[in-house]
């Protein structure tokens, strides 16, 4: 599909490349923020020649620029912080500005009218800087320190703050950050300006761990800002937005501080059924930055440890049955989350440039990790997670001249994650058994996915020149990055046994004889990996922009850019002779990337701006995905996987009659393939993964149009809307079907649907052939009323409703062998609403500053529920797959037909601070999380969408559905708890925090 699907869509890009070179750096910088000075004298005449010099309050770094003939000075590239400017000429009195705060990606604008006079004689002006907002181009959203500081984290997870914007969602597969509807792990985020994402599983540092465990330090960051639209063309890899993370930096003041903070299990309720979930949860640690030499060399120093021991619930759905061996099971264990993070920074100012370098190391170890909170998972249905981060990286920022300023970054980071069962050492042998999958039950044995021994680093430089001339600001850069993996990853090794349900399993551990055949009943499916599983490889990534800023007139900035990208991808080193798809993974190398934006003041005064924009965008393909068409190509000698349904079962069972549950064959070699391949059995043979030809990385076409207004100097509201398509999203798809026929299922009573008989599949060699196709797509289309009063007075809020609608025909992260689709020939009825569609959304974040060094801070959070699918539970159209929805009176139930119930949490923060000294302070903080103690009940449902275990969303063979389908209270009243999950309940922490 090509992204240019309207004659809209090309006319506004067509708009967009047509327009004049442009707007003075109204795009956001990774890094840095800047100031526009504009001088004139007492009658408005532009000053040219003026000598503005900008010093940097806390280091004393300075920048001196004459102005132009404009009588502006354009002063990019500043580090945060609090600056004075001061303008000379000769005939005029000095003037000077001081507490011009300059704030991450953003622009302060200053306006000075000089008065003739003595040069001796400095005029000061108290009156604040003109907003930024009339300068900024993209759809943002900072979060500055006083918001990290001030508001409550569950977590300390500074990341988390990033949920406050609008248009951001943790989207419930693998709980990454989602900006405009992008899958989470097509999300762009940069620490100090250089790239923190996770290069193997995607999303940021730390993978899934890191939405249960920070990999830096709150107490490391400055400041970050959330682009959740219109990013200029020094932005890239990513499809929906970008975040921005600077961390601290020492100053020629000592300081620091250090903290504890405590949350006991005993000062929380049960939640809404009745089970103890809260943790018992200890974090410490403090900073120390200041100067080594001043005005020149600084350090800062921050160590973060947390301590935490949670409650694991292990509890089946609808067990009824089931042998006492495995009841008994069930029962409360514990889980554990332990983490250690350390960034030191060292900041050094030249002459004309600024260094900094920076190393950051992050540890997590957490016991029965895997599955947390309640799991329908026995207990060695679970394992202990652990990860390790190294991360130096060095940034030098140069002043050529006034008017050349150059970036140069570059990073080494370096992550280990071991990954190992319970009872069993990451071996690969396995002493918990064979993974057993009961559908709307529970789930028995060991982690298919577990042992994993995996560990990959990442190489990145960039460079970036900016140029400015007059009303020009050209900036043009390049990025290299090059990611390398090493993964010992053999999913299914152990063995996977599926059964359509708890009767099934008794069925067969019976040894029943199935009266329809005569035969003994045999589970469902079973599916195995054969192989090392070793996967070595890397990817190079490049990437070059242009961006032309120009400010036409103090009422209009335009902005012109264009990115390429390009990704180089390893290749297969031994693929298979029988399917030539698997030699050869394509670079997408073709990744033209046009940005455009203007900013309108049609006022001149900076109390009205519209804005629009647009552009192209592409996102990263994680190398998750590529490892599976190196090790999982169904060739004998590199490693193949076999997936039987029933039918094969009992006839393979007739050859080898020991293949009887939990049986599984040895699956240590690729050669051992041999015991099911030379069966001679025409419907068993091997799986195997590989890329369709054309594959591509994802891409979207976006466009915004904003409208803000100024209420006061400090309250402004805004309506925004953003459009996000995309196109080349990834999914799995088997193309080894036959073409299905309308024929009875198993449905009770039986209904016509497509049915596939997998006895014909069109290449005999092969069972399921797994294509990695960038076939999916999305639309997202979101509008937003917003109201941000910046802090003045003690108070700072934001408010915000977005009205979103998100459609997709597959919402999958990244999955590496599920498939999520009924009917491999009608993918287009998969075209329906996201499974991260939030239809409604209202968020409420505010500080504000009592009288005696009280403070509060709140968030509150209002959204309308996520939808999901009903499934039948079986394999119902015979594809080998349990993604069969139900036939209700003839008419299908469609992809994501209900939704979940509305959400509602709030968070609560109280402080205060008592002054030990004039600079020494200790505040005792108080944290309420889920203060009015909100049930948040929810239907259990799949994730992902491939299968499920999860009664809540089975809706059964019938054309009534279960009793404990969609259903919160049964009509008696009570909970149905084995459909539902409850939120987390109210918890209380304490804290206490001396800073100096």
């Amino acid at each position: 599909m090509k992204i240019y699907t309207s004659r809209w869509h090309g006319c506004i890009l067509l708009i967009g490349m047509t327009l004049p070179i442009c707007h003075s750096w109204a795009q956001s910088h990774v890094n840095t923020g800047g100031i526009r000075v504009m001088v004139t004298d007492e009658a408005g005449a532009n000053l040219e020649g003026a000598e503005v010099s900008l010093t940097h309050t806390d280091t004393g770094a300075q920048r001196t620029i004459m102005t132009s003939s404009k009588g502006i000075v354009e002063a990019p590239l500043l580090s945060v912080g609090g600056y004075d400017v001061l303008v000379q000429k000769a005939g005029f009195s000095p003037a000077k500005q001081t507490g011009i705060l300059v704030t991450l990606g953003q622009l302060q604008v200053v306006n000075f009218q000089l008065k003739v006079g003595a040069v001796t004689t400095v005029v000061e002006i108290s009156k604040p800087a003109a907003s930024s907002e009339a300068s900024r181009l993209e759809m943002s959203f900072l979060v500055d320190n006083t918001m990290v500081s001030g508001l409550p984290i569950n977590g300390r997870r500074f990341a988390d703050l990033a949920l406050l914007s609008p248009g951001v969602m943790q989207e419930i597969e693998r709980n990454q950050l989602s900006i405009s509807s992008a899958r989470g792990i097509n999300s762009s985020i940069n620490l100090d300006g250089l790239e923190f994402t996770e290069p193997f599983f995607g999303g940021q540092r730390g993978g899934e761990r890191s939405s249960l465990a920070y990999t830096v330090s709150q107490e490391s960051v400055q400041e970050f800002q959330v682009v959740r639209g219109n990013a200029s063309a020094e932005f890239g890899r990513g499809t929906g937005g970008v975040i921005n993370v600077l961390s601290k930096s020492g100053a020629n003041d000592f300081h620091g501080s250090a903290f504890y903070y405590l949350r006991h299990k005993e000062l929380a309720p049960r939640d809404a059924l009745g089970d103890e979930r809260a943790p018992t949860r200890q974090q410490f640690g403090g900073s120390l930055g200041g100067p080594i030499v001043k005005n020149r060399t600084f350090f800062y120093n921050v160590y973060d440890q947390q301590t935490e021991r949670q409650p694991l619930i292990i509890r089946f759905n609808n067990p009824t049955g089931l042998p006492p061996e495995i009841l008994n099971q069930q029962g409360i264990q514990t889980s554990t989350n332990g983490i250690n993070t350390y960034l030191a920074k060292l900041d050094h100012q030249f002459s004309y440039h600024r260094l900094f370098a920076r190393y950051n190391f992050s540890r997590n170890q957490g016991e029965n990790a895997t599955y947390t909170g309640v799991s329908n998972g026995t207990p060695s249905y679970n394992g202990t997670e652990a990860d390790r981060i190294h991360t130096a990286a060095l940034s030098l920022t140069s002043t050529l001249s006034p008017t050349r300023l150059n970036e140069l970054r570059g990073q080494y980071s370096y992550e280990v994650r071991p990954r190992i069962n319970n009872l069993e050492s990451g071996d690969f042998v396995s002493n918990a058994g064979p993974t057993v999958l009961i559908s709307g039950c529970c789930v028995l044995g060991g982690v298919s996915l577990l042992p994993t021994i995996q560990h990959d680093s990442r190489w990145e430089l960039s460079d970036n020149l900016s140029l400015i001339q007059g009303s020009h600001n050209l900036k043009v850069g390049f990025d290299y990055s090059r990611s390398y993996a090493d993964q010992t990853f053999r999913g299914n090794w152990r063995g996977s046994y599926a059964f359509s349900s708890t009767t099934a399993y008794l069925h067969v551990i019976n040894h029943d004889i199935n009266p329809a055949t005569k035969l003994p009943y045999t589970p469902d499916i079973f599916s195995a990996f054969f192989g090392e599983g070793r996967f070595q490889g890397a990817e190079n990534e490049y990437a070059v922009f242009v961006e032309d800023s120009y400010r036409a007139s103090s009422k209009l900035s335009l902005d012109v850019g264009l990115r390429y990208e390009a990704a180089v991808y390893p290749q297969p080193v031994d693929p298979n002779s029988l399917l030539t798809q698997t030699s050869k993974i394509n670079n997408d190398i073709t990744m033209w990337q046009p940005r455009f934006g203007l900013t309108w003041n049609p006022t001149g005064n900076g109390k009205l701006i519209i804005r629009l924009g647009g552009g192209l965008y592409n996102a990263q393909t994680p190398l998750l995905l590529i490892n599976q068409a190196f090790t999982a190509n169904g060739s004998p000698t590199v490693g193949s996987s076999f997936t039987l349904t029933a039918p094969m079962i009992s006839a393979f069972q007739r050859i080898h009659p020991e293949f009887v549950f939990p049986f599984v064959p040895d699956t240590s070699k690729a050669e051992n393939a041999s015991y099911f391949a030379s069966a001679g059995i025409p419907s068993i043979r091997p799986d195997a993964t590989f890329f369709e030809p054309d594959f591509r990385n994802p891409r979207s076409l976006q466009y915004t149009l904003g409208v803000e207004r100024q209420l006061t100097g400090v309250l402004s509201i805004s309506l925004d809307y953003i459009h996000n398509h995309t196109v080349h999203l990834e999914r799995i798809h088997d193309v080894n079907l036959p073409f299905p026929k309308d024929q009875l299922d198993n449905s009770i009573p039986p209904v016509v649907r497509p049915r596939f008989d997998l006895r014909l599949r069109p290449n005999p060699n092969f069972n399921v052939l797994r294509q990695y196709e960038s076939s999916a797509r999305s639309n997202y289309d979101g509008v937003t009323l917003s109201l941000n009063h910046r802090y003045s007075r003690r108070l700072m809020f934001l408010a915000s409703y977005t009205l979103a609608y998100n459609r997709d025909d597959d919402s999958n992260e990244r999955n590496f062998q599920g498939i999520t689709y009924e009917n491999a020939y009608d993918l287009q009825a998969e075209y329906r609403w996201s499974r991260n569609d939030i239809r409604h959304r209202g968020v409420l974040s505010g500080i504000y500053d009592l009288p005696r060094g009280f403070q509060v801070g709140s968030i509150l959070e209002w959204r309308t529920g996520t939808p999901f699918s009903a499934f039948t539970g079986v394999d119902s159209n015979g594809d080998g797959q349990f993604t069969d929805r139900p036939i209700v009176a003839g008419i299908p139930l469609l992809r994501n037909s209900f939704r979940q119930p509305n959400y509602f949490h709030q968070d609560l923060r109280l402080s205060k601070t008592l002054s030990l000294h004039e600079r020494y302070r200790l505040a005792l903080i108080g944290e309420m999380f889920n203060l009015w103690n909100v049930d948040n009940l929810s239907y259990n449902v799949s994730t992902n969408e491939s299968t499920t275990t999860a009664l809540g969303g089975i809706w059964g063979r019938g054309q009534i559905p279960l009793p404990t389908f969609r259903t919160l209270r049964f009509s008696n009243g009570s909970l149905n708890r084995d459909g539902i999950n409850a939120g987390m309940p109210f918890q209380l922490q304490l804290a206490l925090r001396f800073t100096f």
